[in-house]
């Protein structure tokens, strides 16, 4: 009799520790807006990437994503309204990318004094 009873104990523990185990965290994001800034004609759309390719390197790097989109436009120093997506590829030797957009651009940066 007790061996029927931990038959169903048993398979609620193990669905219970796959549920546990195949859980990511996916850490504290947060959303940053910012103010828009004006797109000039001079500026170019670009788009860069940084992947992982089995745990190589361990995480993606945003500085890698942006130099990789900065490529595309030569002599551009910047991104103007950049737009960063981290998205997990599951079942394919990617497993994680790192997605920037933005429009390359050679105006300097607005200093604004921290408060």
């Amino acid at each position: 009799m007790s061996e029927f009873y931990m038959t169903p104990r048993l398979s609620i523990f193990f669905i219970v520790l796959l549920l546990v185990v195949n859980c990511q965290n996916w850490g504290q994001y947060k959303r940053v807006d910012l103010t828009p800034q004006k797109i000039g004609t001079a500026d170019i759309y670009v788009e860069g990437r940084s992947c992982k390719y089995f745990f190589q390197p361990i995480y993606p790097n945003l500085e890698v994503a942006v130099l990789d989109a900065l490529s595309k436009a030569p002599g551009k120093k910047g991104l103007k309204n950049p737009e960063i997506t981290d998205t997990t590829y599951m079942f394919s030797p990617i497993d994680r990318c790192t997605f920037v957009k933005g429009y390359a651009t050679n105006e300097e940066p607005i200093e604004k004094p921290y408060k």
